[in-house]
């Protein structure tokens, strides 16, 4: 059993021991109320038959006393017995009854007592109230409570409270009942969440995975829809779960809400005309990872705001995790290319180099004489060799350049100057702004086409001078590659290229921007822009 399952099972045996409490108060207080009730009325009847005894002539007129005594008895079912006591010759007796047996009874003692006190006696179920002529007290009148009506009226309370105290005690056990079903509801949601972030690989499986789980928070909580957004692997915002019901274009309009919730962290309230929107950020490990939406029809109650907190939560570790893994996949990956490009370094390529030199030296110890045509192909060998040399260094140098630790700045910096010695090229580098710090898969997309753009250079602009310029402002950045080369039709070449469409599906895969800008002998504009945020 858990925690907050043993609070409400513990809440619930409080509330119903509370209940106990107050019922049997109301029992109390009700018998108490009956009965001052009952005096009161009692009192009131002696002070009206008080208020005609005015004289001891007034005590003799028993039969009217008689009647009077049987139609109050009539009246009420309690009154079982009323008696007069009035003096006769200077001794008393019961003048007047309802049980007429009773009339000429002396009486007791007690009774005679109660009567010379000059104010109300109540023993029990029985009553003496004196009556008066002036001051003095004369005589007495004796009412006797019918004990089996008393009991029965008490048994009725009791009745009433019992039925009062099972149907509140049911309304408190339904109610249990049903937190106690939406907390194993909310439970269960969660745990196939936390199930979810250990399985998820990409962003790409979020809405196929999770789009079902919202719906069933959304039904808990009592909303019209849940959606996620979020930053995808190019870090660049995008919805990642919506309702399957709904598209995306009708959640474009809350994208300034989204980042605005996301600049500052707290929960947010959006009126629409339709609905109202609440905004959860995502916020894990220092970091906004994203923004919940909650579309709903009417505002809702506590325990729904509970639901979706508590749904924000996990969805934020959720997001840092994936983004955790890809990071360390994208890590991981680096590593191997490094490790490759050191096994290619210190095998092939050295190999490479070694079989360069030995040709030389083979072709120099060849007489001039006669050998003209093993010269030549010893030289087209060294050639192959060479071409071959530098292939391998290029390939090295690329899988060393998808390290995105290093930063952009520093790979085009360093690339750009090999590359230029290696080609006899004049590569220069501008940067403006500060330095665009960009996502894993974004940085290798970016270095393989500059590396594509360069290798063209190379090998078809006959350029002597190539310009890299790199710029950051206002969450943008941009990247531009200009060579003085030969240029060419875009119209003519650009549908047969191999490499520049690989260059604009490597942009595409990213998210980024790309166009490319070439006229006969006007040499060649590649253009690379996207989205950044400070971190």
């Amino acid at each position: 059993m858990t925690t907050k399952k043993r609070i409400l099972l513990l809440t619930a045996a409080g509330i119903l021991i509370i209940q106990g409490t107050i019922l049997a108060l109301i029992n109390i207080l009700w018998g108490e109320g009956e009965s001052k009730q009952r005096e009161s009325q009692l009192l009131g009847l002696v002070r009206a038959i008080d208020a005609e005894v005015n004289t001891e002539a007034d005590l003799r007129e028993t039969v009217r006393y008689n009647q009077l005594f049987r139609s109050l008895q009539e009246l009420n079912p309690e009154l079982r017995e009323i008696q007069l006591l009035a003096p006769i010759h200077g001794k008393y007796f019961v003048v007047a009854a309802t049980d007429r047996t009773q009339i000429g009874r002396p009486v007791s003692t007690l009774e005679l007592m109660d009567l010379k006190s000059g104010s109300s006696t109540w023993r029990q179920q029985e009553l003496i109230a004196p009556l008066h002529v002036g001051h003095f007290p004369i005589a007495a009148l004796k009412i006797q409570l019918d004990a089996s009506q008393a009991s029965k009226n008490r048994r009725e309370r009791l009745l009433v409270l019992a039925v009062l105290g099972l149907v509140s005690s049911l309304m408190v056990l339904a109610l249990i009942a049903w937190f106690l079903k939406r907390l194993e509801e909310k439970n269960r949601l969660t745990a196939q969440l936390a199930s979810l972030s250990q399985q998820l690989l990409t962003y790409s499986q979020l809405n196929q995975q999770l789009a079902g789980l919202l719906a069933d928070f959304a039904a808990l909580a009592g909303c019209s829809g849940l959606a996620v957004a979020g930053k995808m692997e190019d870090d660049n915002w995008n919805w990642l779960v919506l309702p399957e019901q709904d598209s995306w274009q009708s959640w474009d309009s809350l994208w300034p809400q989204v980042w605005r919730a996301a600049e500052t962290n707290q929960v947010r309230q959006w009126p629409a005309e339709e609905a109202t929107y609440e905004l959860f950020p995502l916020f894990s490990r220092g970091k906004v990872q994203g923004v919940l939406v909650a579309r709903w029809q009417q505002m809702p109650g506590r325990e729904s705001s509970y639901v979706i907190q508590a749904l924000s939560g996990n969805l934020a570790l959720l997001l840092d995790n994936l983004r955790l893994r890809q990071d360390e996949e994208a890590n991981a990956l680096a590593g191997e290319r490094l490790r490759i490009a050191r096994e290619m370094h210190d095998g092939i390529a050295q190999g490479l180099a070694y079989i360069k030199i030995r040709l030389n030296q083979l072709g120099r110890c060849l007489p001039l004489e006669g050998h003209q045509e093993a010269a030549a192909e010893i030289a087209e060998l060294v050639g192959v060799v060479e071409d071959l040399w530098q292939e391998v260094r290029s390939f090295i140098w690329s899988l060393k350049a998808t390290n995105a630790t290093q930063g952009l700045l520093t790979f085009l910096r360093s690339y750009g100057q090999e590359f230029g010695r290696r080609h006899g090229l004049q590569v220069e580098l501008h940067h403006s702004g500060q330095e665009p710090r960009l996502p894993a898969k974004a940085y290798q997309q970016v270095v393989r086409i500059v590396q594509e753009a360069l290798h063209n250079v190379a090998k078809h602009a006959r350029a002597s001078r190539v310009d890299i310029s790199l710029g950051c402002a206002e969450q943008r950045w941009w990247l531009m590659l200009a060579d003085n080369g030969q240029g060419f039709d875009l119209e003519q070449t650009g549908a047969n290229s191999y490499g520049l469409s690989i260059m604009a599906e490597r942009a595409a895969e990213a998210g980024l921007e790309f166009t490319i800008e070439s006229e006969p002998g006007q040499g060649t504009v590649i253009r690379l822009a996207g989205r950044w945020e400070h971190e």
